[in-house]
């Protein structure tokens, strides 16, 4: 099972004491909290933006760069508090809608996400990166030419958007168009050849091309990129699951040390497992399979249908 990568953008807000009817000392703190989050630090970030809004609550900007924060470290009702504030206090901050969709994307609330961006986009109609959100969402609604239109409002406004053409390939191949995917995904490593994303889904397209060895090709390049990427692993173990199953097992044993919770590596180490004749394995790696994601059941009893017509095959 091949799987893309997605990208997901949040917008932060930079003040001056001009911009803002605030204290000086509230301003000293939002700025240096920016500073903070800037240099990979959301916890010392998050306690400047705590003392910037004890100076002055009013601060809307610091509640959203305090709910940026919170989401990155996975409070996503913090995060969603820190947006409603803020539209609470300017019910025109774009910003605070746009990331508030984002937060509601990654809890699951599609509608909800989509009623925020396209709140955000009549704030702030030529935003690139709220038409990138939205499109994320609709494609996550099977909106797979709502999704597309969106990426492509977030090329024509910023055509140098190396994320939006990633994504853009991501929906062209789901929508069984493996072209257009591998000339969105060429551009953007055009743009930004360290980008691994964009190889993860050139590869993916590749596979529905039927072109392996070029596939298996791009997952190295990605790895050698970002050697944590749980899909880059995962893809490059579904193309060699048949080729070298013994290699496979290895990047799907990479794939759940890195997201022990990642369900479907357990089903696709299960099914090279199954192909090697380690049937317990095998049926632990199922077992776990289900209780993480009980909805893969169906896929599941496909691909174990088809692994052992195989092996029959071969006998």
């Amino acid at each position: 099972m091949k799987r893309f990568a997605v990208l997901l953008i949040l917008l932060a807000i930079n003040v001056s004491l001009a911009q803002a009817q605030a204290s000086r000392s509230a301003i000293s703190y939002f700025n240096r909290a920016n500073d903070r989050y800037a240099k990979g630090d959301p916890d010392g970030a998050i306690a400047d933006y705590d003392i910037a809004l004890a100076f002055d609550p009013h601060l809307a900007l610091a509640h959203v760069n305090r709910g940026i924060a919170r989401h990155d470290k996975g409070d996503l009702d913090g995060a969603i508090a820190d947006y409603d504030k803020a539209i609470e206090i300017n019910p025109r901050l774009a910003e605070a809608y746009c990331n508030r969709g984002n937060a509601r994307l990654a809890r699951g609330d599609l509608d909800g996400a989509i009623a925020d961006f396209d709140r955000s986009l009549e704030l702030r109609p030529r935003e690139p990166v709220t038409f990138f959100n939205r499109g994320n969402a609709r494609r996550a609604k099977a909106d797979l030419t709502g999704a597309i239109a969106d990426y492509s409002n977030a090329i024509a406004i910023d055509r140098r958007f190396a994320e939006a053409y990633i994504n853009r390939a991501l929906a062209w191949n789901m929508r069984g168009d493996p072209d257009r995917a591998i000339a969105d995904s060429d551009r953007a490593i055009k743009l930004n050849p360290r980008l691994a994303g964009a190889y993860i889904n050139r590869g993916a397209a590749r596979i529905t091309r039927g072109e392996l060895e070029a596939a298996v090709a791009d997952f190295d390049q990605a790895i050698s990129l970002d050697s944590r990427s749980t899909t880059a692993y995962s893809n490059r173990g579904a193309v060699l699951l048949y080729r070298d199953t013994k290699a496979a097992i290895a990047d799907f044993d990479r794939a759940i040390e890195l997201n022990p919770r990642y369900a479907t590596g357990y089903l696709n180490r299960g099914l090279a497992r199954l192909l090697l004749g380690q049937t317990a394995e095998a049926e632990r790696d199922f077992d776990q399979c289900l209780k993480l994601e009980s909805g893969l059941k169906a896929l599941l009893e496909e691909r174990v249908d088809r692994v052992n017509q195989r092996r029959m095959m071969k006998q």
